[in-house]
């Protein structure tokens, strides 16, 4: 009894979830088949350092994903090994307190609790004395072999530690990833605008570099005029030092002749410049003639829809017509049928006399139904007229 409890005491200060074991050689016995289980553990599931942790971050979040679920499976199997070591012991804890129980008399049960509350710490030195007798060194090898599996589980321990901490490292390296994916969306949807910017600022430039050589052109053409005119002018002048002397009457045709070109050449300059603004206009007047013919376009489609709905509404006027002149020989045979039962029944009772016997006579319910009918009435609102011609005048506006 005095091992067990230093065994116990042992197993408290060495903080094992195994400190109820009081039977040593139960406990050698299942430190043994642990010993045995964990072998097997080991040789069937990897060890933590054999799963491929990188040492740095992957550039692709997938990667990332992959190692973080890799270190999640570690973590789990190492979870896993713990608790089956702890329920292990748990089993083995029931186990030799069922065998206690069962080998254990009454005295010294009682013996173990007086020594436990009366000695307490003072057993201690008895307990070593006795443990250096023959039972010390199997107490010896089952607290090394104790000690072995809490190292294991301390082990197991700080492996999980570890992976839990890479775990969040990884965890923390995904979220810098994500960010950074979003900012290079970011910057991947502002080069996309700067694109369209850029072409639409091409497109604009091209259009203005365009523009600017109709207008060169235009200015090369007045320039190979004007220089034209001005050698012309040079050479009259030439011409003019050349002659001899001349009358002033031949000078004064010729200095007409010069005003006239010099007019002319003026006027054309002019001519020109009109032709410019003329040609500006035009440009105008032709984006306004293309948005004139678009509404135009939207005007006659809008003027055949009209027609086809006019027409419509004709054929729909036709046919009510064609229905009300049904109608009205339908009401003119009503009418005769009506007249000509009236006339049967007036001529049956000047038959019958006024003597005779019996309820008097009654027309027939068909007949006096028949007389209720309007004469003028519309066909489609069933509204009364007094004449034929308000009635044609009330169904035309009806049908409107």
């Amino acid at each position: 009894m005095y091992i067990h409890m230093y065994l116990c005491n042992y197993l408290r200060t060495v903080s094992m979830p195994v400190h109820h074991f009081e039977c040593f050689n139960c406990l050698y016995l299942f430190q043994e088949e642990v010993d045995v289980n964990v072998e097997k553990t080991n040789q069937n599931e990897p060890s933590p350092s054999a799963v491929p942790i990188p040492d740095s971050p992957m550039p692709h979040w997938k990667s990332e994903e992959l190692t973080v679920s890799q270190l999640l499976q570690a973590l789990r199997k190492e979870t896993d090994r713990g608790d089956k070591l702890e329920l292990q012991l748990q089993a083995a804890t029931e186990r030799i307190l069922e065998l206690e129980q069962q080998t254990a008399n009454p005295v010294e049960r009682e013996t173990q609790t007086s020594l436990e509350t009366r000695e307490g710490e003072c057993l201690k030195p008895r307990l070593s004395q006795s443990l250096q007798e023959g039972p010390g060194k199997e107490v010896d090898t089952l607290l090394k072999e104790l000690q072995m599996v809490h190292d294991t589980l301390q082990r197991t321990e700080s492996t999980k530690r570890t992976l839990v901490d890479r775990y969040q490292a990884m965890e923390q390296n995904l979220a810098t990833l994500e960010n950074q994916l979003m900012e290079k969306e970011k910057v991947l949807a502002e080069n996309q605008r700067l694109k369209v910017e850029l072409e639409s600022s091409h497109n604009a430039t091209k259009m203005e570099q365009k523009r600017t050589e109709d207008e060169k052109k235009n200015k090369l053409q007045l320039q190979e005029a004007y220089t034209r005119l001005n050698e012309e002018n040079q050479r009259m002048k030439e011409e003019m030092k050349q002659m001899p002397a001349i009358s002033r009457e031949d000078v004064s045709v010729l200095q007409e002749r010069l005003d006239s070109a010099e007019n002319a050449l003026a006027t054309k300059q002019q001519k020109i410049d009109e032709m410019k603004q003329e040609f500006f206009r035009k440009d105008k007047e032709l984006e306004k003639i293309s948005v004139l013919e678009a509404q135009a376009e939207v005007y006659k489609l809008d003027f055949f829809a009209e027609r086809e709905a006019r027409e419509k509404i004709h054929e729909e006027k036709e046919r009510l017509a064609e229905q009300l002149e049904i109608l009205r020989m339908q009401h003119s045979q009503l009418e005769e049928k009506i007249g000509r039962q009236s006339l049967g029944e007036i001529q049956r009772r000047c038959l019958t006399g006024r003597g005779l016997s019996g309820p008097p006579a009654h027309p027939q319910p068909g007949a006096r139904g028949s007389l209720q009918i309007p004469e003028h009435a519309c066909p489609k609102c069933n509204e009364v007229m007094p004449d034929l011609d308000s009635l044609q005048i009330h169904i035309m506006d009806c049908i409107d």
